[in-house]
Protein backbone atom coordinates (compact mmCIF):
# COMPACT_ATOMS: atom_id res chain seq x y z
CA UNK A 1 0.00 0.00 0.00
CA UNK A 2 1.52 3.31 -0.86
CA UNK A 3 1.46 6.53 1.49
CA UNK A 4 -1.26 8.16 -0.54
CA UNK A 5 -3.33 4.71 -0.01
CA UNK A 6 -2.49 4.64 3.83
CA UNK A 7 -2.92 7.96 4.49
CA UNK A 8 -6.57 8.05 2.73
CA UNK A 9 -7.40 4.65 4.87
CA UNK A 10 -6.35 6.90 7.78
CA UNK A 11 -8.63 9.67 7.27
CA UNK A 12 -11.62 7.71 6.47
CA UNK A 13 -11.00 5.39 9.79
CA UNK A 14 -11.03 8.76 11.86
CA UNK A 15 -13.97 10.09 10.14
CA UNK A 16 -15.76 6.44 10.41
CA UNK A 17 -15.21 7.02 14.26
CA UNK A 18 -15.91 10.33 14.90
CA UNK A 19 -19.59 10.18 12.71
CA UNK A 20 -19.85 6.85 15.06
CA UNK A 21 -19.21 8.80 17.97
CA UNK A 22 -21.64 11.62 16.85
CA UNK A 23 -24.52 9.77 15.03
CA UNK A 24 -26.39 6.75 16.64
CA UNK A 25 -28.00 6.24 13.51
CA UNK A 26 -24.57 6.07 11.98
CA UNK A 27 -23.03 3.66 14.57
CA UNK A 28 -26.03 1.64 13.95
CA UNK A 29 -25.87 1.11 10.67
CA UNK A 30 -21.91 1.05 10.38
CA UNK A 31 -22.22 -2.20 12.67
CA UNK A 32 -24.71 -3.42 10.35
CA UNK A 33 -22.35 -3.46 7.47
CA UNK A 34 -19.19 -4.86 9.83
CA UNK A 35 -20.84 -7.90 10.59
CA UNK A 36 -22.80 -8.45 7.41
CA UNK A 37 -19.51 -7.51 5.52
CA UNK A 38 -17.92 -10.40 8.27
CA UNK A 39 -20.43 -13.24 7.25
CA UNK A 40 -19.58 -12.57 3.57
CA UNK A 41 -15.96 -13.35 4.34
CA UNK A 42 -17.01 -16.82 6.31
CA UNK A 43 -18.53 -17.72 3.75
CA UNK A 44 -16.01 -16.75 1.25
CA UNK A 45 -13.43 -18.52 3.21
CA UNK A 46 -15.81 -21.73 3.17
CA UNK A 47 -15.80 -21.44 -1.11
CA UNK A 48 -12.00 -21.00 -1.47
CA UNK A 49 -10.99 -23.31 0.84
CA UNK A 50 -9.17 -20.89 2.82
CA UNK A 51 -8.74 -22.27 6.73
CA UNK A 52 -7.10 -19.47 8.31
CA UNK A 53 -9.47 -16.99 6.80
CA UNK A 54 -12.43 -19.04 8.02
CA UNK A 55 -11.15 -19.23 11.99
CA UNK A 56 -10.41 -15.43 11.48
CA UNK A 57 -13.83 -14.69 10.42
CA UNK A 58 -15.40 -17.11 12.82
CA UNK A 59 -13.31 -15.44 16.17
CA UNK A 60 -14.42 -11.95 15.00
CA UNK A 61 -18.08 -13.16 14.83
CA UNK A 62 -18.03 -14.42 18.49
CA UNK A 63 -19.04 -10.95 20.16
CA UNK A 64 -22.17 -10.54 18.20
CA UNK A 65 -23.44 -14.02 19.74
CA UNK A 66 -23.24 -12.57 23.24
CA UNK A 67 -24.57 -9.15 22.13
CA UNK A 68 -27.56 -11.18 20.96
CA UNK A 69 -27.23 -13.47 24.05
CA UNK A 70 -27.23 -16.78 21.95
CA UNK A 71 -25.29 -18.62 24.41
CA UNK A 72 -24.65 -21.96 22.86
CA UNK A 73 -22.91 -20.15 20.06
CA UNK A 74 -21.60 -17.65 22.13
CA UNK A 75 -20.09 -20.74 24.50
CA UNK A 76 -19.35 -23.28 21.80
CA UNK A 77 -18.00 -21.56 18.78
CA UNK A 78 -15.58 -19.99 21.38
CA UNK A 79 -14.66 -23.31 22.11
CA UNK A 80 -14.73 -24.68 18.46
CA UNK A 81 -11.97 -21.56 17.59
CA UNK A 82 -9.87 -22.30 20.40
CA UNK A 83 -10.14 -26.03 19.32
CA UNK A 84 -9.15 -24.88 15.11
CA UNK A 85 -5.84 -23.49 16.56
CA UNK A 86 -4.60 -26.00 18.80
CA UNK A 87 -4.53 -28.69 15.47
CA UNK A 88 -1.84 -30.45 15.40
CA UNK A 89 0.98 -30.14 13.21
CA UNK A 90 -0.31 -32.71 10.99
CA UNK A 91 -3.97 -32.14 11.16
CA UNK A 92 -3.49 -28.06 10.61
CA UNK A 93 -1.22 -29.07 7.50
CA UNK A 94 -4.18 -31.05 5.73
CA UNK A 95 -6.43 -28.57 6.25
CA UNK A 96 -4.05 -25.21 5.08
CA UNK A 97 -2.45 -26.63 2.31
CA UNK A 98 -4.28 -29.66 1.27
CA UNK A 99 -7.98 -28.05 1.68
CA UNK A 100 -9.47 -30.78 3.18
CA UNK A 101 -11.33 -29.13 5.48
CA UNK A 102 -14.04 -28.56 2.72
CA UNK A 103 -15.64 -30.67 0.03
CA UNK A 104 -15.33 -29.33 -3.59
CA UNK A 105 -18.29 -31.61 -5.64
CA UNK A 106 -17.85 -30.29 -9.21
CA UNK A 107 -14.58 -28.48 -10.84
CA UNK A 108 -16.33 -24.88 -10.73
CA UNK A 109 -14.45 -21.97 -8.96
CA UNK A 110 -15.83 -20.96 -5.97
CA UNK A 111 -17.97 -23.65 -4.95
CA UNK A 112 -16.73 -26.05 -1.74
CA UNK A 113 -18.87 -26.45 0.55
CA UNK A 114 -18.77 -27.93 4.49
CA UNK A 115 -19.06 -31.50 4.58
CA UNK A 116 -22.27 -31.22 6.77
CA UNK A 117 -24.01 -29.66 3.67
CA UNK A 118 -22.44 -31.74 1.21
CA UNK A 119 -24.13 -34.71 3.91
CA UNK A 120 -27.38 -33.30 3.77
CA UNK A 121 -27.18 -33.18 0.00
CA UNK A 122 -26.32 -36.41 0.02
CA UNK A 123 -29.59 -37.10 2.08
CA UNK A 124 -31.60 -35.25 -0.20
CA UNK A 125 -30.73 -37.89 -3.49
CA UNK A 126 -31.30 -40.27 -1.49
CA UNK A 127 -34.67 -39.64 -0.50
CA UNK A 128 -35.52 -38.70 -3.59
CA UNK A 129 -38.32 -36.39 -5.08
CA UNK A 130 -41.13 -37.90 -2.47
CA UNK A 131 -38.69 -37.67 0.53
CA UNK A 132 -39.29 -39.97 3.30
CA UNK A 133 -42.22 -38.63 4.59
CA UNK A 134 -44.42 -41.61 5.82
CA UNK A 135 -42.09 -43.72 5.71
CA UNK A 136 -40.46 -43.72 9.03
CA UNK A 137 -43.79 -44.18 10.35
CA UNK A 138 -43.68 -47.81 8.17
CA UNK A 139 -40.80 -49.31 10.53
CA UNK A 140 -40.65 -52.54 7.75
CA UNK A 141 -40.64 -49.92 4.65
CA UNK A 142 -37.91 -47.83 6.69
CA UNK A 143 -35.92 -50.48 7.03
CA UNK A 144 -35.96 -51.38 3.38
CA UNK A 145 -35.26 -47.75 2.47
CA UNK A 146 -31.97 -47.46 4.63
CA UNK A 147 -29.67 -49.78 2.67
CA UNK A 148 -31.81 -49.55 -0.47
CA UNK A 149 -31.81 -45.58 -0.94
CA UNK A 150 -28.50 -44.63 -0.59
CA UNK A 151 -27.18 -47.41 -3.16
CA UNK A 152 -29.79 -46.56 -5.38
CA UNK A 153 -28.36 -43.01 -5.57
CA UNK A 154 -25.10 -44.61 -5.77
CA UNK A 155 -25.92 -46.07 -9.19
CA UNK A 156 -27.66 -43.36 -10.44
CA UNK A 157 -24.13 -41.16 -10.16
CA UNK A 158 -22.53 -43.49 -11.89
CA UNK A 159 -24.31 -44.73 -14.44
CA UNK A 160 -24.74 -40.77 -15.34
CA UNK A 161 -20.76 -40.04 -14.74
CA UNK A 162 -20.52 -43.37 -17.46
CA UNK A 163 -22.85 -41.83 -19.65
CA UNK A 164 -21.65 -38.01 -19.64
CA UNK A 165 -20.03 -37.07 -22.84
CA UNK A 166 -16.04 -36.43 -22.53
CA UNK A 167 -16.59 -33.55 -24.61
CA UNK A 168 -18.65 -32.33 -22.31
CA UNK A 169 -17.75 -29.15 -20.00
CA UNK A 170 -16.95 -30.03 -16.76
CA UNK A 171 -17.50 -26.34 -15.31
CA UNK A 172 -20.22 -24.35 -15.43
CA UNK A 173 -21.31 -20.35 -14.81
CA UNK A 174 -22.71 -19.53 -11.31
CA UNK A 175 -26.47 -18.89 -12.07
CA UNK A 176 -25.93 -15.27 -11.22
CA UNK A 177 -23.11 -14.79 -14.11
CA UNK A 178 -26.00 -15.07 -16.52
CA UNK A 179 -26.69 -12.20 -18.81
CA UNK A 180 -30.45 -11.88 -17.52
CA UNK A 181 -29.44 -12.04 -13.62
CA UNK A 182 -27.19 -9.23 -14.72
CA UNK A 183 -29.67 -6.95 -16.54
CA UNK A 184 -32.22 -7.80 -13.66
CA UNK A 185 -29.33 -6.99 -10.74
CA UNK A 186 -28.89 -3.74 -12.82
CA UNK A 187 -32.22 -2.75 -13.33
CA UNK A 188 -32.75 -2.60 -9.00
CA UNK A 189 -29.26 -0.70 -8.81
CA UNK A 190 -30.56 2.26 -11.11
CA UNK A 191 -34.45 1.52 -9.05
CA UNK A 192 -32.53 2.02 -5.61
CA UNK A 193 -30.68 5.24 -6.83
CA UNK A 194 -33.69 6.95 -8.55
CA UNK A 195 -35.32 6.08 -5.14
CA UNK A 196 -32.34 8.11 -3.38
CA UNK A 197 -32.47 10.94 -6.47
CA UNK A 198 -36.42 11.38 -5.35
CA UNK A 199 -37.06 10.78 -1.94
CA UNK A 200 -33.13 11.81 -0.94
CA UNK A 201 -30.65 9.92 0.37
CA UNK A 202 -31.57 8.77 4.22
CA UNK A 203 -27.59 8.61 5.14
CA UNK A 204 -27.07 12.23 4.62
CA UNK A 205 -29.08 13.11 7.01
CA UNK A 206 -28.02 13.96 10.81
CA UNK A 207 -29.68 13.12 13.53
CA UNK A 208 -28.08 13.26 17.10
CA UNK A 209 -30.76 10.44 17.18
CA UNK A 210 -31.36 7.04 16.24
CA UNK A 211 -33.55 7.18 13.36
CA UNK A 212 -35.55 4.62 11.07
CA UNK A 213 -34.64 5.36 7.39
CA UNK A 214 -37.82 5.10 5.90
CA UNK A 215 -40.34 6.36 8.80
CA UNK A 216 -38.02 9.22 10.12
CA UNK A 217 -39.62 7.61 13.49
CA UNK A 218 -36.77 8.00 16.33
CA UNK A 219 -35.88 4.92 18.57
CA UNK A 220 -36.36 4.60 21.86
CA UNK A 221 -33.50 6.32 24.47
CA UNK A 222 -33.38 3.59 26.39
CA UNK A 223 -32.48 1.81 22.84
CA UNK A 224 -30.41 4.35 21.70
CA UNK A 225 -28.00 3.72 24.72
CA UNK A 226 -27.91 -0.03 24.89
Amino acid sequence: MSTEEEEGASSFLTWKTEMSEKSPTFLYWSLIEHFETLILIFVRAHREKNFKLYVEALEELIPLFFAMDHANYARWTSIHVRDMKSLPSTTMNEFIHHKHWVLSKTDNKFSSIPFDQAHEQENKLAKGSGGVIGITQNPSALKRWMPSGPEISRLIDQFEDTCMDENEERQHPHHEQNLQTQKTFQVQVNKLLNTFEEMGNPFLDDFAELVSLDSRTCVDMSVDKL
